[in-house]
C-alpha cells in the first residue's frame, strides 16, 4: 500500500506503483468526437456524492496552478463568448453573490491597485449595432416615465461644475431674486430650472454645434464626445421632445446670444418663468 497524507498526496519516501511504466492503451492516441460526445452525457448522468466532493477539494487544496496553465486558459477563453444560459448559472452560483467583507483590507488593496494599473473596458474598441441602441433608447425611455424611477433619480446628487456661461445666467437670476435650481436629475439634467417646470439649456457654440458657425458634418467637442454636429443636433432634440411630453417648458440658449445680450436672455426666463411661476 502507497503511502499518502491527508491531501492524498505521495508521500516524499515513497513512490508511486505506476512510476516508469508506459503500458496505457491511450498513449499517444486521441478520442474522436463521437466517443467525446458520449463520454460527455455519460458524465452527466453521474451523481456526485458530498463525500466524493470533499475528497477532490482535498486533493486541490492548497495547489496553485503555473503559470503556462493560467496563460493556456486564458488564451482558449478569447474571443468566446457565454451563452445566456450559462451566465444565468454563473450568476446564481456564484460564490461570493450576496457576500460582504469576504476579502481582507490587504486583498482589497492589491485588488485596487492591479485595476488601476490594468484598466480593462469591455467595450473597449467595440460598438453596439443600431438595434441594441434603439433597444437601449426605448427601454430608458420607459424608465423615465415611471414616477418611482424619477424619484430616485431625483434623489441622487450627481456633481456637476457650472461653467463660465451657465454661471453669467445664474448671477444675473440671483440679482433679479429668481429662485432656481441647477442640474436637476430630469431627462437632459438642465443647466437651470424654475419650478415647476422651466428647464434652461445654455449651449456653447463649440461643444453643441451652433448652426451659424457649423456645418452638419463638421466635427465638434471632445475625446468621447467627440463627433458631427448633425449627431449632437439629433440628440438635443430628441431631449427637448421628451421634455415637453412630460409637460416641461424647455428654453435653449446659443453661447453667442448670451455673451452679446445677456439681458434680454434673462427678461425672457423672467418673462416665461412669471407666467407659470409668478416671478417678477
Amino acid at each position: 500500500m502507497v503511502d499518502r497524507d491527508i491531501h492524498g498526496k505521495f508521500l516524499k519516501k515513497s513512490k508511486p506503483w505506476n512510476t516508469g511504466l508506459t503500458f496505457s492503451g491511450m498513449s499517444g492516441k486521441h478520442h474522436s468526437a463521437e466517443t467525446k460526445k458520449k463520454m460527455r452525457i455519460a458524465r452527466k448522468k453521474q451523481v456526485i456524492t458530498e463525500e466524493t466532493k470533499k475528497k477532490l477539494r482535498l486533493i486541490n487544496l492548497g495547489k496553485k496552478q503555473s503559470k503556462q496553465t493560467i496563460e493556456k486558459r486564458r488564451k482558449k477563453l478569447i474571443g468566446k463568448k457565454r451563452t445566456v444560459k450559462q451566465r444565468k448559472v454563473m450568476s446564481k452560483n456564484s460564490w461570493n453573490k450576496g457576500k460582504h467583507g469576504i476579502y481582507s483590507i490587504n486583498t482589497l488593496k492589491q485588488m485596487s491597485e492591479y485595476g488601476k494599473k490594468h484598466p480593462i473596458s469591455y467595450w473597449k474598441g467595440k460598438h453596439r449595432s443600431l438595434e441594441t441602441k434603439n433597444k437601449l433608447s426605448k427601454s430608458i425611455k420607459k424608465l423615465w416615465k415611471n414616477p418611482e424611477y424619477l424619484k430616485k433619480q431625483q434623489s441622487v446628487t450627481i456633481k456637476c461644475k457650472n461653467n463660465k456661461l451657465e454661471r453669467s445666467v445664474q448671477n444675473e437670476l440671483k440679482k433679479r431674486k429668481i429662485q432656481f435650481t441647477t442640474h436637476k436629475s430630469i431627462m437632459g439634467r438642465p443647466d437651470i430650472f424654475i419650478e415647476p417646470n422651466l428647464c434652461i439649456f445654455c449651449d456653447g457654440d463649440f461643444w453643441y454645434g451652433n448652426p451659424d458657425k457649423y456645418k452638419a458634418t463638421d466635427l465638434i467637442g471632445k475625446g468621447t464626445s467627440r463627433g458631427p454636429a448633425k449627431n449632437k443636433w439629433k440628440k438635443d432634440k430628441k431631449i427637448t421632445l421628451d421634455l415637453i411630453n412630460n409637460n416641461y417648458i424647455v428654453l435653449r440658449f446659443w453661447e453667442k446670444d448670451i455673451l452679446n445680450d445677456i439681458q434680454s436672455i434673462v427678461d425672457k426666463i423672467q418673462y416665461i418663468g412669471g407666467d407659470i411661476n409668478g416671478c417678477t
